[in-house]
């Protein structure tokens, strides 16, 4: 199968996977696809009846909205459980936030919170999604500045999110989906 310059899906511009049983991809080449949020090329929701199989594909300059320039799986275990035979190329694909080749759902997500004092004393806080930091300001203290970076699997920075921390810190809590 070959698939170029698909553009304009919502998630999955060649194939955007909801099958019931297995899925299985091989000896395929997708690239300059795009799709406004997930996968570039490939989006995979489907149970995990039998893991999703990718036999010797090729991935190259395929872009997403938000995560997975190549390819994006619905939930962390599907990824987890995908078996890759043969060889596999993934090439500048590009995702604007997060998993330029292959991506989930955030998980593990830790965070570096650094905070600039007007006198120049600086305080950091580096933490998983589970602690919030307890800050303490003395009357008539300045903030300069304030900075929050995000980490996947405590490896990958984030960009961007694509929702409220508070609301995201919830959906973390259950890694099992």
């Amino acid at each position: 199968m070959e698939c170029s310059g698909t553009r304009g899906a919502l998630n999955g511009a060649c194939i955007n996977a909801l099958a019931e049983s297995s899925f299985w991809v091989a000896y395929s080449t997708f690239s300059d696809n795009m799709a406004h949020q997930f996968g570039g090329a490939i989006y995979v929701d489907v149970p995990i009846v039998r893991p999703p199989l990718f036999e010797n594909i090729s991935c190259m300059n395929n872009e997403a909205g938000y995560a997975g320039g190549c390819l994006y799986f619905h939930t962390s275990k599907q990824l987890r459980s995908a078996e890759w035979i043969g060889n596999n190329i993934y090439s500048q694909n590009i995702a604007q936030s997060y998993g330029n080749d292959i991506a989930s759902p955030l998980y593990g997500v830790k965070y570096d919170l650094q905070i600039q004092y007007q006198d120049g004393k600086m305080t950091i806080f580096n933490a998983s999604s589970n602690s919030i930091p307890k800050l303490e300001l003395y009357p008539g203290q300045v903030i300069s500045s304030m900075q929050v970076s995000v980490w996947n699997n405590g490896q990958e920075r984030i960009h961007f999110l694509d929702s409220e921390i508070s609301t995201l810190k919830f959906s973390l809590n259950d890694s099992s989906s």
